[in-house]
């Protein structure tokens, strides 16, 4: 994948203004009425808001013209596979250049870049026709945007700024699977955790305090995989679900205790998407 554009569309609604006709007596002019924001609902992780790719947006068309949708405005980016995330006017993503992996900040109205921060990339996939990614799509937590690169570099920036606040090496310090085509999985939030597989002896999953990057808890002895976790209500026990190598698991995202686990074995270890939750407390997987 050597180019990507996004779309972004944006409705502008004119103020209409009136003159009164009467000649005689002058009033104060009225005060404008307010105009409601056109902000769509936030996008602010892999997945969505509730991450399950669905929106609480009203409005939507349900059938484009044959030609699709008009095209508010386009970029050129690098090479990648990060999907965006969007809150408050502003599109989160990242992309890959030479030797460079890099996180971009834009104005999701007209693509323009607020910031971007760059990181040394060394790595080569298995499949080099394919790129050398990144996958993973950032998170959007309060005024802190999380992001995990494809040689396993999970950082936290200041989302206005893009500011290093800190990083966590998956693979270098915490020795998490090193994965042929790269590190995957897009990282989730559990109250002021965030949440990452990363694949070992005892770091099957780890949880980072979102404050500073400390290790608040890593568990069990799975090897990690491409797919990312969700958060799960089991009958009101909160669990987040994973599918690692060999295994779907359920853990107590306070502490990474293993709460249950089903073999599912992908053939050559690549398993790729994310469980579903569905009614009734049924978990699918593919």
């Amino acid at each position: 994948m050597d180019r990507r554009a996004f779309l972004a569309m944006a409705i502008a609604s004119p103020i209409l203004q009136q003159r009164s006709k009467a000649p005689t007596q002058k009033k104060p002019p009225a005060p404008a009425p307010a105009v409601p924001s056109r902000r769509p609902p936030a996008w602010t992780q892999w997945g969505g808001p509730h991450r399950n790719f669905q929106t609480d947006a009203t409005g939507i068309k349900d059938s484009w013209p044959a030609s699709g949708p008009p095209v508010v405005w386009q970029r050129p980016l690098g090479e990648g596979y990060s999907s965006p995330s969007v809150e408050d006017g502003v599109l989160y993503t990242m992309y890959g250049r030479s030797r460079q992996e890099v996180v971009l900040a834009a104005n999701a109205d007209d693509g323009k870049t607020l910031w971007e921060y760059t990181t040394p990339m060394t790595f080569q996939s298995d499949a080099p026709e394919m790129g050398n990614g990144p996958y993973a799509t950032p998170l959007v937590v309060g005024d802190r945007l999380f992001t995990a690169g494809v040689a396993g570099r999970l950082q936290c920036l200041e989302k206005k700024t893009g500011k290093l606040l800190w990083t966590q090496q998956l693979w270098t310090d915490h020795h998490g699977s090193r994965l042929m085509y790269g590190y995957a999985s897009s990282p989730i939030a559990f109250r002021d955790l965030v949440i990452v597989p990363v694949g070992g002896s005892g770091k099957a999953v780890m949880a980072f305090r979102q404050a500073d990057g400390s290790v608040a808890w890593n568990q069990n002895n799975f090897g990690n995989v491409y797919s990312s976790p969700i958060l799960i209500d089991v009958s009101g026990l909160e669990q987040a679900a994973l599918v690692m190598d060999g295994f779907v698991i359920g853990i107590n995202p306070m502490n990474g205790d293993l709460q249950w686990q089903v073999p599912f074995k992908a053939d050559y270890s690549i398993a790729l998407a994310m469980p579903v939750w569905g009614p009734d407390n049924l978990l699918f997987v593919s």
